[in-house]
C-alpha cells in the first residue's frame, strides 16, 4: 500500500492520544474521565484519518461506517443538533 497522501497524519494523532493517556496516568487531572474518553475518541479519529488517507491513495475505499462518522463529526463540529 502506498498510503501517505496525508503524510500519515493518523500516526501523529495516535501518538498524541497515547501521550495524553500517559500524562493522565502520571499526573491525575480534574477532568480525568473526560480526557481519557477524549483519548479514545482520538484513537477512533486516527482510524478514520487512516481510512481517508488510504482512500485518497486508492489503496482502499471508505466504508459506510466511515462516511457516517465523518458526517456525524462534521455535524457536531458545525453546531448541528
Amino acid at each position: 500500500m502506498s498510503g501517505g497522501s496525508l503524510n500519515y497524519i493518523h500516526t501523529k494523532i495516535e501518538m498524541a492520544a497515547d501521550e495524553l493517556r500517559h500524562r493522565l496516568r502520571k499526573n491525575p487531572h480534574d477532568h480525568q474521565v473526560r480526557l481519557a474518553r477524549f483519548a479514545t475518541t482520538m484513537d477512533r479519529f486516527a482510524e478514520l484519518t487512516r481510512a481517508v488517507e488510504w482512500d485518497l491513495s486508492s489503496d482502499a475505499s471508505l466504508e459506510a461506517a466511515d462516511l457516517f462518522l465523518m458526517d456525524a463529526l462534521a455535524g457536531i463540529l458545525e453546531g448541528e443538533k
